[in-house]
């Protein structure tokens, strides 16, 4: 997973997926976003959507963005996550973590047991 190419909001993101995704052709191209395994250059393989909780009653689709590494001992395959998302979460990052750190007080969408779920994986 490549989680600090893309610093923005989730609005942001969906308004201007054009300019993010030549942001990111550039970036790479430039050789600023490389493979975390094995430290060489990625390309763009793909695109998936991802579905987004941004409240309990609100979700979006968001693009995420597939790159495999050019390594040929490599080969890997990495999403390009944008800030607002935590891998493998389908709850905006900021969600869960004010879900975190109020979960006396928390009154979101998500289910208690998930929200202690959250405490203990983001404890890691």
């Amino acid at each position: 997973m490549i989680t600090d190419a893309l610093d923005i909001e989730c609005k942001e993101y969906i308004k201007n997926s054009n300019k993010i995704l030549e942001d990111i052709s550039r970036k790479m191209k430039n050789g600023e976003i490389l493979c975390p395994d094995c430290l060489s250059r990625v390309k763009i393989q793909g695109f998936y959507d991802r579905k987004v909780k941004l409240s309990e009653f609100e979700s979006v689709k968001v693009m995420i963005i597939q790159t495999r590494c050019v390594n040929r001992l490599c080969r890997k395959t990495h999403a390009i996550l944008p800030s607002f998302l935590i891998p493998k979460k389908k709850y905006e990052k900021s969600i869960v973590l004010e879900a975190v750190h109020n979960i006396e007080n928390y009154c979101g969408g998500a289910d208690e047991s998930t929200v202690w779920r959250w405490k203990n994986q983001l404890k890691k």
